[in-house]
């Protein structure tokens, strides 16, 4: 069966751009802080292989790269707001959707 080209090119335009740009890593505590999850519930959704990431050779530590993170949030409609706001804390960049950048809305 043929796969919905539309489909397909909605769901890629409705990831932020910091999903492209970003390249960072999350400790669990970090990942519950932005997910609305306690640390406990990251710990057992990576151990059971639902939040990807890797452990820190040598340690019990885990980390969760940005994308996948992102990809957890989106698959499981979790609001990406306390995200968006804890990257602005720590200095990215991220667009604001409210606005437009092809409207510049400046007065003189």
């Amino acid at each position: 069966m043929p796969e919905d080209k539309t489909s397909k090119e909605d769901s890629i335009k409705k990831l932020p751009r910091h999903y492209y740009t970003i390249n960072k890593t999350y400790t669990t505590g970090e990942a519950a802080k932005v997910s609305y999850c306690s640390q406990q519930t990251i710990i057992r959704l990576f151990d059971n292989g639902d939040l990807k990431g890797f452990k820190v050779p040598g340690s019990r530590f885990r980390r969760i790269p940005h994308k996948r993170l992102c990809d957890f949030l989106f698959n499981n409609n979790i609001p990406t707001d306390k995200l968006e706001n804890y990257l602005r804390e720590k200095g990215y960049e991220i667009d604001d959707p409210k606005k437009d950048p092809n409207n510049s809305e400046t007065e003189l």
